[in-house]
């Protein structure tokens, strides 16, 4: 009976996941009846519970995994490193990377030896948390135990760092991969495009562009086309540079933020904004975030075409991903509700303006101001005292 079910189970992984992870009809000891159904189908197979926990994790419910995983212990079933690989990373997805290292203790105690995904993990979580010199620890850590570095640890560990402002650190790993890989570095474009992400970062531009040469010798086709479309865009040929683009895309090439920052610029400045907004989602699916000129462009196109509420929600997704908002962004939002006579929105954009540590602008205090002055209705609907303090508020900031 067991054999047949198996092989069903791994040729209908899907239907297999809903079935085992499918919640009891009271709910009352769900988990309990979890792990007897994965019980009865793990002989060594491990397939009922990896699923389940990769169900779990993707509904960052990783604390239920581990009592999940107890109680399939306690009933007889078998954990392997692929489960307790989904249960670190779940922990890590949940920003609990301190937690989801002591599942390295346990494993070794249990007789599981982690492998390099467990530790590419880990060094994704510290580094999405800021924690870099755990990161960096884990990666040292490695080579102790005598597990191999593969193309994923020097690319997470590389990205974590210089989108984190480490970038002479993520320079020394990219070091040691080119040396480990003897030259032989196949379409591993992406640590070098960390590299020039971190240099973006940091206002340092000559060197970014610098990097983008020296990769010529290895990425010769890449970085043709990279030049192309920076030349064509600032000729402003930008149908010619969109076309380079995509066939950079085609051919499973990965852009650089200096090709991507450039279009988006560049197809604003022509009005392109749909186009513009699009290039910017394939941007920050590669996990880069722009810098404020970008933003604040953006934000201003949108706002010129009458879509101050989809500038809103854009800046606010920008903020959500990493981006620290400005002065300049906020300046024209506020400006456009005062416009508007939106004296409520305005205020509120102002004060979680001056909040966040923005110093305002001319613009910005202008709209306050003036719109203040002009909707004599709306401040005969408040009392003095709250004007008053508010006035207050506005001259101490």
């Amino acid at each position: 009976f067991l054999d047949p079910l198996l092989k069903f189970a791994n040729s209908h992984r899907k239907l297999f996941s809903f079935v085992v992870a499918k919640p009891t009809a009271t709910g009352k000891n769900e988990n309990d009846a979890t792990a007897r159904r994965m019980t009865v189908v793990d002989t060594g197979y491990g397939i009922g519970y990896h699923l389940l926990f990769q169900l779990i994790e993707s509904k960052d419910r990783a604390m239920e995994a581990v009592d999940v995983l107890e109680r399939v212990e306690k009933k007889g079933g078998k954990i392997d490193v692929v489960a307790y690989n989904t249960l670190v990373k779940g922990f890590c997805n949940m920003k609990k990377a301190k937690a989801a290292r002591r599942f390295l203790k346990e494993m070794e105690l249990k007789g599981c030896l982690p492998n390099a995904d467990t530790y590419n993990a880990l060094i994704s979580g510290f580094c999405e948390l800021g924690m870099f010199d755990s990161a960096l620890d884990m990666f040292n850590e490695m080579k102790t135990v005598g597990i191999t570095w593969n193309f994923t640890t020097y690319d997470t560990l590389i990205y974590g760092l210089c989108s984190g402002g480490r970038i002479e650190d993520g320079y020394k790993i990219l070091e040691l991969m080119e040396e480990s890989r003897s030259g032989s570095l196949g379409g591993y474009i992406r640590p070098y495009n960390s590299i020039i992400y971190g240099f973006y970062k940091a206002n340092r531009m000559d060197e970014a562009l610098d990097i983008l040469t020296k990769m010529a010798t290895k990425f010769p086709r890449a970085v043709d086309r990279s030049r192309q479309i920076l030349t064509f865009c600032e000729e402003g040929r930008i149908g010619n540079a969109k076309k380079i683009y995509d066939e950079m895309i085609q051919e499973g090439c990965i852009p650089s933020i200096l090709v991507y920052i450039t279009l988006i610029q560049s197809l604003s400045q022509e009005n392109l904004l749909r186009e513009a907004l699009e290039m910017m989602k394939e941007m920050l699916s590669c996990g880069y975030v722009p810098d404020g000129l970008t933003v604040n462009g953006l934000v201003d196109r949108l706002c010129e075409e009458g879509k101050i509420g989809s500038a809103m929600k854009f800046m606010e997704d920008m903020v959500g991903r990493g981006w620290l908002s400005d002065s300049g962004s906020y300046s024209r939002l506020i400006y456009e509700f005062c416009n508007r006579g939106d004296v409520h929105k305005g205020l509120m954009l102002f004060m979680e303006m001056v909040e966040k540590g923005n110093v305002p602008n001319y613009i910005a205090w202008n709209s306050v101001v003036e719109c203040l002055a002009r909707e004599s209705g709306w401040l005969q609907g408040k009392n003095l005292r709250f004007v008053n303090d508010l006035l207050e508020w506005i001259l101490e900031t």
